[in-house]
Order: structure tokens, then sequence, then C-alpha cells
């Protein structure tokens, strides 16, 4: 019967869904108390708003994360006493993919959370320096760039404390090198995030550039109107190279000093493969949207319309399709050398045993 209650993946999978659920829900809570002090702080309120409106605003979210917080406290210490039984419940636990998978999710909806946040405050930033920041319902430039990032403190410290716990887990329950595994796939985890936020960033940035030299041949435009699209396009570019490229960089470096290890691991080749699946999509819906205004036009079938966001996504897409489909293709071609070998080596052993 113990057997039979270690091997219920549904159960682990119902205690570290709700554990991922309520996690996401008091640090999103936990972001607006901050948020809603910050504009107290900074006194964004209307004159014909009283004292206690803020406070009012607060008590919702502040009920909210305290909720989810003891709901996830629950649910953690559960999962710590399964961790810590007897066989075969406490062994069926600390090798559960289900809980590497809830670090991993906590972890890619975190950094998802940071990129957007850094890169909507960072868009102010921008936009202040290009003279195109507006305040929006009142609000001052302070809290616009503040508000994300006191927002975000939570979801950083939410990223950090779940990346460092599963690297401690792995190495106490496991090895060095399920550690090495782990981190590895958390470090794929948020290059995967944020080449998204670059990819979006370059698409929009060419988008609006494209935008901008076809209009300007037909009308007189301003050149903020360009501004206005440049500064949140170059927000998402920024900050998601300065996710992208360090984790890549340092999972390169791992394949550098142990290229056969590494372009087996499973973690890499997922990564790999969901970045040149998505790359797939978004170049095969770029030619299909070129090719029916193509057609529109040759037909005289109606208006065509802009196709400066079709050409945009294409060229970034076919970039990083090109890119990663090559490091999938060495990956591959690494592997397969290496159980060409494996197998050429069988005979030879076996030869010499009988020997």
């Amino acid at each position: 019967d113990s057997a039979r209650t270690a091997d219920d993946w549904l159960t682990r999978a119902y205690l570290y869904g709700g554990l991922f659920v309520v996690a996401v829900a008091a640090v999103i809570w936990f972001g607006t108390v901050a948020q809603v002090i910050l504009g107290e702080l900074v006194d964004t309120r209307a004159m014909w708003e009283s004292w206690e409106s803020w406070q009012q605003a607060v008590v919702s979210p502040l009920a909210g994360a305290s909720a989810a917080s003891v709901a996830w406290l629950c649910q953690w210490t559960l999962a710590a006493r399964l961790l810590q039984a007897d066989p075969p419940m406490g062994p069926a636990h600390r090798a559960s993919r289900t809980r590497t998978g809830y670090f991993l999710a906590v972890v890619l909806v975190s950094a998802t959370a940071v990129l957007i946040l850094v890169s909507s405050s960072l868009r102010n930033v921008f936009a202040e320096i290009l003279g195109v920041w507006r305040p929006i319902e009142g609000s001052r430039l302070l809290e616009d760039v503040g508000g994300p990032l006191v927002m975000v403190v939570p979801f950083a410290l939410a990223w950090w404390w779940h990346w460092r716990r599963s690297a401690q887990e792995a190495l106490s329950f496991g090895s060095p090198e399920r550690r090495t595994t782990v981190l590895r796939s958390s470090r794929l985890v948020v290059a995967f995030v944020g080449l998204a936020g670059l990819a979006i960033g370059l698409a929009w940035e060419l988008n609006a550039l494209l935008e901008h030299l076809e209009l300007s041949g037909r009308t007189l435009i301003a050149t903020s109107a360009l501004d206005e699209h440049v500064a949140p396009a170059l927000a998402a570019a920024v900050v998601g190279l300065v996710m992208w490229a360090p984790t890549w960089a340092r999972s390169q470096g791992a394949r550098a000093a142990d290229p056969l290890l590494v372009a087996a691991s499973t973690s890499r080749r997922t990564y790999l493969l969901l970045v040149s699946g998505i790359a797939v999509i978004a170049v095969m819906g770029s030619l299909a949207s070129l090719v029916y205004q193509a057609t529109r036009a040759l037909l005289d079938a109606g208006p065509v319309e802009q196709a400066s966001w079709a050409v945009s996504v294409l060229a970034v897409a076919a970039v990083v399709l090109v890119y990663h489909l090559l490091q999938l293709r060495s990956d591959m071609a690494l592997v397969g050398r290496a159980d060409k070998a494996a197998e050429a080596a069988e005979p030879e052993a076996g030869e010499e045993a009988q020997a």
C-alpha cells in the first residue's frame, strides 16, 4: 500500500500544482501591496480622495497575500515531511520530476514577470529621454518608473529562492551531477524567457521603423510617433538581452567544457527544439500573411494591409531559427559520433573477452 502511494503521481501533481498556484498568487499580491504603498509615498492621490483611501486599497491584496502565504506554508511543510519520509515514500518524492517541475515553473513565471515589469519601468525611462512620456491618470514619472521595480521585488525573491532551493535539494538528495543538471535546466528556462523578450523587442523595433519609412513617404508625420514605439520595443530588447546573453553564454561555456554531456542533456535538447519550433511557427505564419497580402494585391480583391509586422517577425524569427537549428545540428552530430564509437567498441570488447 505504501508503494502504491509512493507511485501516486496524481497526488504529487495536486500537491505541487497547488504550491505553484498559491506561490504565484502570493507574490502577485505582495507586489500589489508594495505598489499601492509606493503610490502613497509619492503622493499621487487626487485632491478629493481621503487619506484613508490608500489604506482601503491595500486591504484586499494584503489579505490575499496573507491567505496565499499561509496556504503555501502549510503545503510546503507537508511536502517537506514527505521528503523525509521512510522508503518508498521519501525517495519517491526526492526523485520526483513533479517537484523539479514545480521549481522550474516558478522560475519561469518569476523570470517572465521580471522581464515584463523591468521592461515597463525602462520603457518610461526611455520615453522620458525621448520626450514622449505622458502621465497616465495623473501618475508621476517616479511612480511609473518605480512602481514596476517595487512590484518586481517579490518575483525576484521567489526566483532566487526557488533556484537556490532546487540546487540545494539536488545536491543533498542526489549528487553534484544532479545539481549541475538542475542548474542547467533553470538557466535554460531563464534564457528562453530572455530570448522571447529580445525577439519581441527587435521585431517591434523593426516594425516601428518600417511603418515610419512607409508612412513618411506618403504623409508628413512627427518623429515622436516613431519614438513612442521605440521606447517599449527598446526596453523589451534590452531587458531580454540582459537575461538571455549571460545565461546562454554560461550554457555554451558548459558545453565547451564537457561537450558530450551537455549536448546529450534533455534540458538543452528541449530548449533548442522548443525555440526552433516556435520560430518555425512564426516564420510560417509570417510567410502565410505575406502570401495572402500579395494574392489580394494581384487579384485586386480589396485594400492591402501593411505588411511591416509580417516582415519584421519573419526577419527576427528566421535569424533565431537558423542559429538554434545550427546548435541543434551540432549537438546531434556530436551525440551521433559518440553513439557510433560506442557501438564500434562493443564488438571489440566482446572479441577480447572471448579470447
